[in-house]
């Protein structure tokens, strides 16, 4: 990420009770996908500013099958939340920060978006580091024309950035799914409920 890109500060609520929150720092560099130019929405604003009431609300703990050559499964990617269409990241970082101590064990965020919008989500993440406080967000990007495939940002030990393709399998499901301002054409309501009934667990809620 270049220095010189121009950065804007968030404050979001984090609990009401002691009248606490939580600042991120997010970058909108001049990108664009499906014709519309990256930037932080105020819907995306309004939904960070309700995560806090979902803190003690969420089941965030689901069975996972354990398997005789991972017995533990921690090869598996398990998604607390997930969030689509995430633009600059500020949901689904206020997700990571707000609800932490309600995911489930090795449970990441995971921030999507199309192809072009990725590079910022990873910029962003790095930017808000300490905000999450070790927690595990990751990025990538999902076509919601082809919902069963997430492509996952990755980084290897020798520093090199890349992607790798996973492909969804029951454990990858989301407990909680997250989106604002997604829907800007005639198609957007099909694929944006289609891509939720694929990716979100419907069977631990009473």
């Amino acid at each position: 990420m270049s220095l010189s890109l121009s950065t804007r500060t968030y404050t979001v609520i984090r609990s009401k009770e002691d009248n606490s929150s939580i600042s991120l720092t997010l970058a909108a560099p001049i990108i664009h996908a499906e014709n519309l130019y990256l930037q932080t929405w105020g819907s995306s604003f309004v939904l960070a500013n309700l995560l806090h009431k979902l803190e003690d609300q969420l089941p965030f703990t689901k069975p996972r099958t354990k398997t005789e050559d991972d017995p533990e499964n921690t090869s598996t990617i398990t998604i607390d939340v997930l969030e689509l269409g995430a633009g600059t990241g500020l949901v689904g970082l206020s997700a990571a920060s707000i609800l932490r101590s309600s995911l489930g064990r090795n449970g990441a965020v995971v921030l999507t978006d199309l192809p072009t919008i990725v590079p910022s989500l990873v910029d962003n993440i790095k930017l808000n580091e300490e905000l999450v406080g070790g927690g595990t967000v990751l990025c990538g990007s999902l076509d919601w024309n082809t919902p069963n495939q997430l492509v996952l940002f990755t980084r290897t030990g020798d520093g090199e950035d890349g992607n790798s393709l996973t492909t969804l399998t029951p454990e990858n499901k989301a407990l909680l799914i997250v989106a604002a301002d997604t829907m800007y054409t005639e198609d957007h309501p099909r694929l944006l409920s289609r891509t939720i009934f694929t990716w979100c667990v419907l069977d631990i809620y009473p």
